[in-house]
């Protein structure tokens, strides 16, 4: 507790300016054309530029309190020595009333130091990490990433820069002091020396930069000495202005209201809104950190940059100087307030890394005119807030402490709903710790393998590419004739598990339930029946259970003979990239609340286009050069297993998290294989996100790489993309990403299969590899309709293989992926019946003529939003089951929206 209450204190001091030195980084890193020196160089000017005015007031007040204490100074001796007791401690209180001294004045000798050290902090942190150091030059220094060892002592080495930075530190400590006591002349060389002893290991990177800083503070010093000398005789009456007047109270206390009501909204009410939309893709299961816990930094970040620098600043200025800064600062508070109402919400979903998945897109010019209009009658506003008579500000002090409170109250919230699903994953992942299912030798066994987002009719182009995979689904028959009844996995996965009961349209019709009762229903119609039936059931990740992203396993609990688990990450087990990436969640949620309430034209400044300023980013173009170079081993550093980049056509860098997650249980299934031979039957289902959460492939392997170039393949090999004249359109990267990842979990389960045969398994495994539905990628310009939709997405992938069956065959059957039930209880038992129903799991009058199936998309596809008793409205088409090839648009007609 103690760790994180200091570090909530360090990020209110340093992370502001963290956020500064990176995105000051970044620019010069472009401006200087990639010289890593250069870019060191023009920050450490900027910074000391920016920060001088500090400094000067810092130190003006320092040596106007050192007058102060050698004016009383002989006078405190003297008491000291004369009286004891009581009565010198009264002569002493009254001599510091009579000369205007308090106990705090001692401190203002120090606040340059004071100033001095969060700086020092920000900047080691934020240059300590830059990986762009790494291998860079500059001037006589070889490698940036490294202490420069530019002294040769025999065969000892010593380090130039920390010297150097440590001689500048002292000469800078002695011309700015002036007349000193031999106490400060001491002081001022032991801070060198620590600093020295602290950065002598240090990256020649860093030391170079405070190196700089040393030489910018000692040609200050010796400036102001010269400014101060020539002003020697002249007598300057300064006004005291006190911190804790009436009037500077009463400004302050609107600034600090100010500061808090943006810095609730930004770094506490914001965040939790992102986190409680899916709290449970902000937790890794390496860590199994608390997602809530991600608010800490944003909210200290916000409460440094709103309130805790503002204040510091406006302490150190005189009372002309504190109306001026009123006046900016209520200006940039009021500018973020009115940005979150008028600036409009940012469109698309985010990813993981809290990137727009479209973009920032672009911004009409009447909603330009309007953002403008805005920020001009708010500067107007300011001038009023801080020069009119004191009911202004405490109107605005009211308004502003309102904002504060709605938005704590609003984060409050959504703390409490973060932490109840965080409390249930957890219970969920101790009871479902067990990642094994059985299979029997002499029994019979029953296994359904779900690929979300598969489109089935991309196995014939896998097959033509690739023809061990007929070697592999030998006994299966590929129905490529089928479709799904909907575009997403809330539509369309109840049907899978639980048959034409479940269908969106049936749903619908049983409008007296919750669909999340009537989703868990259907997840347990085929473990409830095997269980029934004596078979030892497992359920692997059931698909939303609970509504909830990551499956609530609790609807199985009345069952003792299931054993249900959540798979999905449990062998992605690299801890490295899960810290790396809560780290850079920890920073980015501060700045994606910043863009949402800045106006349109700063926007783009803190987006970055996804990098919010993170200067690594920049990395990876100087990687990308040095990798097609030279023979550098990319896949040693970790930076790049946080996400996938794009880095040109067929040409990516780093690893998709969420890819791996789903992609290692797939590698990992005959690990997850128990095999026992004791006459039991077997049931087990696994749903599987690889191809959902797709990633840029090295083919024709078809294996995920830290370093990914395929230029070469995709212009040499599109023949395999056509198959009786029908091609297989590749228009973006995310087309290719997933194509590949839907052949790479094919391929995984192929070599499963593989291991099935081995172990004397395969030919009494039933089997259905089935997806909930397909993706609309424009793959197959013969399934686009007039309506405008591309029934790609409907094109769900079903393979089955019965008992002892051989030969892989293809059949052209209407068929939908609601019919998996069917294919998995035929024959188990002489009627197979739903546990809840009693309804015929075999049923076929569902499909004879026409059937309805939705289209759906935006908040119609989240379970946490869509989730009453009926689906929300949106698109529906019939389709004519009896007309041949089911995606054919021809079959297929508009019902409207309902």
């Amino acid at each position: 507790m103690f760790l994180t209450i200091f570090r909530f204190f360090h990020d209110i001091a340093v992370m502001p300016i963290r956020f500064l030195l990176e995105y000051l980084f970044g620019f010069f890193y472009k401006i200087s054309n990639a010289d890593v020196g250069l870019t060191v160089v023009f920050l450490s000017l900027t910074v000391n530029l920016l920060v001088l005015p500090l400094y000067v007031l810092a130190e003006r007040a320092g040596k106007k309190n050192k007058s102060k204490e050698n004016g009383i100074d002989k006078w405190r001796k003297h008491i000291n020595k004369v009286f004891k007791g009581d009565e010198r401690i009264m002569i002493l209180s009254a001599l510091y009333r009579e000369k205007h001294y308090k106990m705090t004045d001692s401190i203002s000798g120090m606040l340059s130091l004071i100033l001095e050290i969060p700086i020092f902090l920000a900047a080691y942190q934020s240059l300590s990490g830059i990986r762009l150091f790494k291998e860079a030059s500059f001037l006589f220094i070889n490698d940036l990433s490294k202490a420069d060892g530019l002294l040769s002592l025999g065969d000892h080495t010593l380090n130039f820069l920390p010297i150097l930075m440590t001689v500048l530190n002292i000469l800078a400590g002695f011309c700015y002091s002036g007349k000193r006591s031999r106490y400060e002349n001491i002081r001022i060389i032991v801070i060198a020396l620590v600093f020295l002893i602290l950065l002598y290991p240090m990256p020649s990177g860093l030391v170079l930069y405070w190196t700089l800083n040393n030489m910018f503070s000692l040609c200050k010093n010796i400036v102001l000495g010269f400014i101060d000398n020539t002003r020697k005789q002249k007598k300057r009456s300064v006004k005291n202005d006190d911190p804790t007047s009436a009037v500077a109270d009463r400004g302050l206390i609107c600034l600090v209201a100010g500061g808090c009501a943006v810095s609730m909204l930004l770094g506490f009410m914001l965040p939790s809104q992102v986190i409680v939309s899916s709290p449970l893709e902000f937790c890794e299961r390496t860590l199994m950190n608390d997602p809530a816990l991600l608010m800490v930094k944003p909210l200290a970040s916000a409460l440094g940059f709103y309130v805790f620098w503002p204040t510091v600043i406006y302490f150190l200025l005189g009372k002309k100087g504190r109306k001026i800064w009123g006046t900016v600062l209520s200006f940039l508070l009021l500018i973020f307030l009115q940005g979150y109402v008028f600036a409009g919400n940012l469109s698309g979903s985010l990813t993981e890394e809290l990137e727009l998945n479209q973009g920032l897109g672009s911004v009409a010019g009447g909603s330009t005119w309007r953002n403008t209009t805005v920020v001009i009658l708010l500067a107007a506003l300011s001038v009023m807030l801080v020069f009119r008579h004191k009911k202004i500000r405490l109107f605005f002090s009211v308004f502003f402490s309102g904002i504060a409170l709605a938005s704590i109250c609003e984060g409050i919230i959504n703390l409490d709903r973060i932490e109840s699903q965080f409390t249930d994953y957890s219970k969920n992942v101790e009871r479902g710790d067990e990642l094994t299912f059985n299979l029997d030798k002499s029994g019979k066994n029953v296994v359904m393998i779900i690929i979300d987002s598969a489109v089935g009719m991309y196995f014939p182009y896998f097959v033509n590419e690739d023809e061990e995979l007929y070697r592999q689904y030998d006994g299966f028959t590929l129905y490529l004739n089928t479709i799904s009844t909907g575009t997403a996995t809330n539509y369309a996965i109840p049907a899978v598990y639980g048959g034409y009961e479940y269908t969106p349209a049936e749903l619908n019709r049983r409008d007296g339930e919750l669909l999340e009762e009537k989703h868990n229903e259907a997840l347990k119609v085929l473990p409830v029946y095997f269980d029934q039936n004596d078979y030892e059931t497992t359920v692997f990740d059931p698909a939303y259970a609970g509504y909830s992203w990551i499956p609530d396993l609790s609807v199985f609990d009345e069952y003792l003979g299931i054993k249900a688990s959540n798979s999905n990450g449990a062998f992605n087990r690299n801890v490295l990239s899960s810290e790396l990436r809560i780290e850079l969640l920890e920073r980015n949620l501060f700045c994606y609340s910043a863009m949402a309430c800045a106006p349109y034209a700063i926007r783009p400044v803190i987006y970055q286009n996804g990098s919010y300023g993170e200067p690594n980013i920049r990395y990876l173009d100087h990687l990308m050069m040095r990798y097609l170079n030279s023979d550098i081993d990319i896949e040693s550093d970790p930076y790049f297993f946080r996400s996938q980049f794009i880095l040109g056509d067929n040409v990516t860098v780093g690893e998709r998290k969420t890819f791996l997650d789903g992609y290692s249980v797939l590698q990992n299934l005959s690990n997850m294989t128990v095999i026992t031979d004791e006459g039991k039957n077997t049931y087990m289902s696994l749903y599987n996100s690889t191809a959902h959460d797709c990633m840029f492939l090295q083919v024709p392997e078809y294996e995920p790489s830290t370093f990914v170039d395929n230029t070469e393949f995709y212009d040499s090999n599109g023949g395999f993309y056509s198959i009786d004249g029908i091609d297989l359109c590749f228009d973006i990267m995310n087309d290719k990403m997933h194509y590949q990842s839907t052949f790479a979990s094919l391929k995984e389960v192929g070599d499963w299969l593989d291991y099935l045969r081995d172990n004397d398994l395969y030919d009494n495994t039933r089997i259905v590899i089935v997806s909930d539905h397909g993706r609309d990628n424009g793959n197959f310009t013969e399934m686009l309709s007039d309506d405008g939709i591309d029934i790609e997405a409907y094109t769900s992938l079903l393979l089955y293989k019965d008992f002892n069956a051989s030969g892989f065959n293809v059949s052209y059957e209407p068929m939908t992926n609601a019919d998996t039930p069917a294919l998995l209880v035929n024959g188990v038992t002489e009627q197979p019946v739903n546990p809840f129903t009693g309804k015929p799991l075999i049923d076929g009058s569902y499909k004879s003529g026409s059937l309805d199936v939705i289209y759906g998309g935006g908040e119609g596809i989240m379970v946490n939003i869509n989730n009453g008793q009926k689906f929300m409205p949106t698109y529906w088409f019939k389709v004519d089951t009896n007309g041949g090839m089911l995606f054919d648009p021809n079959n297929w007609t508009y019902d409207g929206v309902r």
